[in-house]
């Protein structure tokens, strides 16, 4: 009895056995389709994802070539534009210098034509120029501060007669006369004219106190006349100067 329980038991055992066995092998087969189906999965999607990185990539590779395409002609039409300013800047300074140089080119023929058509002007020599370089100082002679005051009347040369006319004597341009003042005999005395060089001799020289008369002989060939002309002369700061004129016709 006790072998047929055992036997029983084993039998048992053995069948439970088997029946787990089975089910482990179905289910592990029922894994290992599960398994292939995600590795089959897997693949599709990688393979659907290369051939989408790949469809990518010739989408960007078309949209680089465009863009650089597009950045090349920019940078060439920079280029130009760049190349063109210089050369409108040389053309504008080319017509600047021909516009600057046309000018003076056409200036210099008329300053020439003007140097050459200008008259060359002569000085003559006048008489009243050489009486008035004379100089006027103190250390002058008398009789030649004398003289040259008969001449400055008989040549109408107001200038150096001025200087050599004390304070008390005015000089009277338009009617060519000469007012004396603070004289015993007041006058206004008219300027001596028409004598020639030759004509006018000097006949003395007389100290009176600080004053000194130099007297003259003198012709006056339009009136067919000789006449005196007795000058008083004192020594003043810079030349010697008139004080009275007498004539004695």
């Amino acid at each position: 009895m006790k072998r047929l329980l055992i036997v029983v038991l084993l039998m048992g055992v053995l069948a439970a056995c088997g029946s787990s066995k089975d089910e482990v092998e179905e289910s592990s087969g029922v894994k290992d389709e599960a398994v292939k189906e995600n590795e089959e999965k897997s693949e599709e999607a990688k393979e659907e994802e290369v051939k989408e990185q790949g469809e990518n990539k010739d989408e960007s590779v078309k949209t680089e070539e465009p863009t650089k395409e597009a950045e090349a002609e920019t940078e060439t039409k920079s280029e130009q534009k760049q190349s063109e300013k210089p050369a409108e800047s040389t053309k504008k300074s080319a017509e600047k210098t021909e516009t600057e140089t046309k000018p003076k080119a056409e200036n210099k023929p008329k300053t020439e034509s003007k140097v050459e058509t200008e008259p060359k002007k002569e000085v003559k020599p006048n008489k009243k120029t050489e009486t008035e370089k004379k100089p006027v100082v103190k250390d002058e002679n008398i009789e030649q501060a004398a003289e040259n005051i008969i001449w400055a009347q008989n040549n109408r040369d107001y200038k150096v007669l001025e200087g050599y006319l004390g304070q008390n004597i005015t000089l009277n341009k338009n009617n060519n006369t000469l007012k004396i003042t603070n004289v015993d005999y007041p006058q206004e005395a008219e300027l001596v004219k028409g004598i020639k060089q030759e004509d006018l001799e000097h006949r003395f020289t007389e100290k009176t106190g600080k004053d000194h008369i130099v007297g003259f002989a003198a012709i006056d060939h339009d009136r067919e006349m000789s006449y005196t002309i007795d000058l008083t002369m004192r020594l003043g700061e810079d030349s010697w100067k008139m004080l009275n004129m007498q004539i004695n016709k």
